[in-house]
């Protein structure tokens, strides 16, 4: 019996291409594990596609509070304890990981059990932890050429749903433009703050929102608001125009369905500059509109979208083969 433990998490990023990835791995492997944090959204996302979970501990670096990462030797050599012990009792054949914090652990656990690792970067530049995974990962996988020197290109995995998506109940009074909102798993504080301006100058247009955990007190005809949901391809399906980040998971759904996309990415210093590579390589292949969140005026927000609604739609850009490829690849490791 052939087994692979999965790991990655955090936000959608790390969490949906490995789901992507389940319905493939089932054709190699007899067990799939997926090690994660306790009470996270990937916990969350496991137990709604009846994941087998197991929780770990796992330790965060800080950008905004930079002495606070003096400590993570230490804790994160407790979270490799616990990882070992539980990688130890599950005895999977392979490792996978997407990178994210709760990944490293787990990356360095497997490898002092002697069990192969392979890291996928999703992103146009590699992540900290996934930098630390690559040196000694048996493949690195990327979604871009030029993300790694010893990198094979195979993609960013997309769940099979996403082109699935459902008519739902229509929840304007008017039938005017869908502009769906939103800010990832977690929510978009400054683009949330500016939209509220925004939906104002733009009556024509209906606001569909998924605030995340920045919530806009706001009552109007043209806007609805949800703080998650876990049919986002519905949502996708109704909108003419979808504003989002620069995430890379968001960035290759979206551009897969062949919508009209509005990019903020999250800016320098928020961020690693990740979501600024992403939002310019779409950009420079005319897959998508930029505003930097610099730019981010209720004024602004209000004429990119507009000048997007006469924007042609794009033709689909993905490789719907690439879950497909990545699973065929991690069975032949084994």
């Amino acid at each position: 019996m052939k087994s692979i433990l999965l790991s990655g998490g955090g936000t959608a990023g790390h969490v949906m291409p490995n789901v992507a990835l389940i319905p493939y791995l089932k054709k190699h492997f007899d067990k799939i594990y997926y090690l994660g944090e306790k009470d996270s959204f990937e916990e969350r996302t496991c137990k709604q596609n009846k994941i087998d979970f197991y929780p770990i501990k796992a330790i965060k670096f800080r950008r905004d509070k930079l002495l606070k990462n003096f400590s993570i030797p230490y804790k994160l050599y407790t979270c490799v304890k616990e990882a070992k012990k539980k990688i130890k009792e599950l005895s999977p054949d392979i490792i996978f990981v997407k990178g994210g914090y709760v990944s490293l652990p787990v990356a360095i656990a497997g490898k002092e059990l002697g069990i192969p690792i392979v890291c996928h970067e999703s992103d146009k530049s590699m992540g900290l932890a996934n930098k630390v995974i690559s040196l000694f990962a048996k493949a690195i996988i990327t979604s871009w050429e030029g993300t790694h020197k010893k990198e094979m290109v195979l993609g960013n995995p997309i769940r099979d749903s996403i082109f699935e998506g459902k008519e739902i109940e229509y929840p304007f009074k008017q039938k005017q433009p869908v502009v769906l909102v939103t800010g990832g798993s977690l929510g978009a504080k400054a683009i949330n703050d500016a939209l509220k301006e925004t939906i104002a100058l733009l009556p024509c247009f209906n606001f569909c929102h998924i605030y995340g955990k920045s919530p806009i007190e706001l009552k109007a005809n043209n806007y609805y608001a949800l703080d998650y949901t876990d049919r986002i391809q519905d949502y996708y399906n109704m909108a003419d125009l979808v504003v989002c980040r620069g995430g890379a998971c968001t960035l290759s759904e979206l551009t897969a369905l062949g919508k009209r996309v509005l990019c903020i990415p999250l800016p320098q210093g928020a961020s690693r500059g990740d979501q600024l590579e992403n939002a310019n390589w779409y950009k420079t292949r005319k897959l998508i509109k930029v505003l930097n969140q610099e730019e981010l005026t209720a004024n602004n927000f209000a004429e990119a979208i507009k000048e997007c609604e006469f924007l042609p739609p794009i033709k689909p850009f993905y490789n719907k083969n690439t879950a497909k490829n990545i699973a065929d690849f991690l069975a032949v490791l084994v």
